[in-house]
């Protein structure tokens, strides 16, 4: 813990009011130390290279986890956005079934040869 005090605290204080200032400004500083060391643990906590380094499987997995979840969700978002502009008549709107057929194809585009 940082207990340095500013260059005024070397002498004593005469009155309250000096006393106060003066451990008022050992407060800030110490809040603001503490800020700045949270500050950079967040950012070390939050760093996702480091952490995909350190452990690659870990990631992957994860990775592979939220692809599985998010899949059938954003396929369902598209479903219904395509049902929705549909009904609505909307020009250049997709007719009912096209869908499957757009990401049927799409997916047979991105292959990889075997």
């Amino acid at each position: 813990m940082n207990t340095a005090r500013p260059e005024s605290a070397e002498r004593e204080p005469t009155n309250v009011e000096e006393l106060l200032d003066r451990e008022e400004a050992c407060a800030i500083g110490a809040i603001a130390g503490a800020l700045e060391r949270v500050g950079e643990d967040l950012f070390e906590a939050t760093e996702l290279r480091t952490r995909i380094r350190e452990y690659p499987l870990l990631a992957m997995g994860l990775a592979a986890s939220v692809g599985f979840v998010a899949a059938p969700l954003t396929l369902g978002l598209l479903k219904r956005a395509a049902s929705l502009s549909a009904s609505a008549g909307l020009p250049g709107s997709l007719p009912s079934g096209t869908l499957p057929e757009l990401l049927k194809s799409s997916l047979r585009g991105v292959r990889a040869p075997l």
